[in-house]
């Protein structure tokens, strides 16, 4: 499959951008390319978000592996896992049209959710459910974030950051085997995501030496609002 360089670049460009809003708060990159990339491209989607958001995740784990706590999320993984084998199914057996419906609704549900501050406390069970329904929205949109971000609004900043990239770099993995197994990722995913790495990773270490200097409330603002017209744009589309 040939590649076209404005595709190519402009693909890199918005992962790039994702990568500076996750790397900032903690979670952001698909729920703010998804929507994007599934009316400029949507081959992409979940693929290449998916294995740039794995490599992604291993680089942000590492910036914040000091404040890392693995044993808060294992039943998030517990439920990822049920999770991820019905987004595998919902994959193969519906339209690439309604599951755009799923990411509208599902980006839209977030930010309304947002602005209500729902507060959700991080027990056993509710990281449970949280897994789950991230494992079902990461493998079948590759937006697996605001699950687990609900549940641990309530962390520390650098915490939040540092927890979740864990999460995404088992998750991604998770789904990226799933993908696999039903022919939903390729190499042109590869390709393109690899292209991508350098954009991203610069906008990650650029979040990170500015991370300290930038109000996390104007961001979080500023991406719900980014949100809503993405998640508004892809119903009407």
């Amino acid at each position: 499959m040939s590649i076209d360089l404005i595709s190519l670049f402009s693909v890199a460009i918005l992962l790039a951008f994702g990568a500076l809003v996750q790397s900032l708060v903690g979670f952001g990159l698909a729920i703010v390319v998804a929507p994007l990339l599934l009316v400029i491209d949507p081959q992409h989607v979940p693929g290449t978000i998916t294995f740039v958001a794995l490599c992604l995740g291993l680089v942000n784990t590492w910036q914040y592996r000091s404040h890392l706590s693995i044993g808060g999320l294992s039943w998030a993984f517990i439920g990822r896992v049920p999770g991820t084998a019905v987004g595998g199914v919902i994959l193969t057996v519906f339209s690439l049209k309604l599951i755009k419906v799923v990411l509208a609704v599902a980006v839209l549900s977030s930010v309304l959710l947002s602005v209500l501050r729902v507060s959700v406390q991080p027990s056993n069970r509710n990281m449970l459910i949280a897994g789950f329904f991230s494992g079902i929205m990461g493998t079948t949109t590759s937006v697996g974030g605001p699950p687990m971000a609900l549940v641990l609004q309530n962390a520390k900043a650098h915490q939040l950051r540092a927890n979740l990239a864990f999460y995404f770099v088992v998750s991604c993995l998770l789904s990226i085997a799933t993908l696999l197994y039903t022919g939903h990722f390729g190499i042109i995913h590869i390709q393109y995501g690899a292209f991508a790495l350098p954009f991203v990773f610069l906008a990650s270490h650029l979040a990170y030496t500015i991370a300290e200097r930038i109000n996390p409330i104007w961001v979080k603002h500023s991406v719900l609002v980014l949100c809503s017209l993405a998640g508004i744009g892809l119903l009407i589309n």
